[in-house]
């Protein structure tokens, strides 16, 4: 399994309400999510709130066929309770793996969180957020390679 997994949130990454219509997912975020987890093999783990009401089977149908989890609930709900979930996932899923978080609420993560690239909510997994994913992975599979862990 890669040493690089995606924690992907939906809401205002890969969904998001527009002005004037219901929330549903983009087709452009959808697309987007495929190129990146397509061209680099990136396992994705599921951090959104959808995570309860949906099962491990509608995500990798609905929203990317590279979903291999769901991280924890936890009963903390305070800040940088979505790292806390993420770390528990990897401490029983994946130990000492690296990691990337796509989210649009930076508060869900500690203070300048180096693993989470924020998404504007308005646009969620934009082309130009695409590339800063991109360079992001890029220079994380690098690094891996260089240290033989990849």
């Amino acid at each position: 399994m890669n040493s690089l997994f995606l924690f992907l949130d939906l809401d205002g990454v890969i969904q998001f309400k527009a002005p004037g219509k219901p929330p549903e997912p983009g087709a452009i975020q959808l697309r987007n999510l495929r190129i990146l987890t397509g061209a680099y093999d990136l396992p994705v783990v599921i951090t959104s709130t959808w995570r309860i009401v949906h099962p491990l089977s509608w995500f990798r149908t609905h929203i990317n066929p590279n979903v291999v989890g769901m991280t924890p609930e936890l009963e903390d709900t305070g800040p940088g309770t979505r790292q806390r979930e993420v770390e528990a996932w990897l401490r029983r899923h994946a130990p000492g793996a690296e990691w990337i978080a796509l989210d649009d609420q930076e508060a869900l993560y500690q203070p300048n969180c180096s693993n989470l690239i924020l998404c504007h909510p308005d646009k969620g997994l934009d082309s130009a957020t695409l590339a800063r994913v991109i360079e992001y992975v890029e220079e994380r599979l690098n690094r891996l390679t260089q240290s033989g862990c990849g």
